[in-house]
């Protein structure tokens, strides 16, 4: 298990190139949101936030959503301004969050729109990190197989987490 946590993955794997989880990961994935965290220490964070730079105090995703908002038409050019901007900043994940949606990117995989947008910014995708990502998922499916045929020696119990 510390092997499937400890490892540093490309950052392809799991957000662009999905992998089969076990049950139990799974499972561990859906209950980690139902542990309480701090609600007053983010609840501060958000109004220390709020001042002369974001007068509104708007958060990240809703400044995100402004983003396609201003992808306008440039003259001179067939790129967009948010386009344009992402690549001069090389700024390959928005760039790629902006286009995926769009007409003739969504309708091919999530990968080749990734490494379009990394081949826009400058910055093309090496052979050495085809090898890592092959490498990773193969990692991630050896690890998840041997989960998978490890037996449990207590199939029944009553659980308790205290907080």
């Amino acid at each position: 298990m510390n092997i499937i946590l400890d490892r540093d993955y490309h950052e392809v794997v799991g957000k662009i190139i999905k992998f089969e989880m076990n049950n139990e990961m799974r499972l561990g994935q859906e209950l980690l949101n139902r542990i309480p965290y701090n609600y007053i220490g983010e609840q501060e964070e958000l109004f220390k936030k709020q001042g002369d730079y974001n007068p509104l105090a708007m958060s990240d995703t809703d400044l995100e959503a402004l983003i396609p908002k201003l992808n306008f038409n440039l003259p001179d050019t067939k790129l967009r301004l948010m386009e344009k901007k992402f690549i001069e900043n090389k700024d390959y994940w928005n760039l790629f969050e902006l286009i995926k949606d769009e007409h003739p990117y969504n309708l091919t995989n999530d990968f080749a729109v990734y490494s379009y947008c990394r081949s826009m910014c400058r910055l093309p995708i090496m052979a050495d990190e085809y090898k890592r990502i092959n490498q990773d998922l193969k990692s991630l499916k050896k690890s998840m197989k041997k989960i998978k045929s490890k037996s449990m020696k207590k199939l029944h119990g009553n659980y308790e987490i205290k907080f």
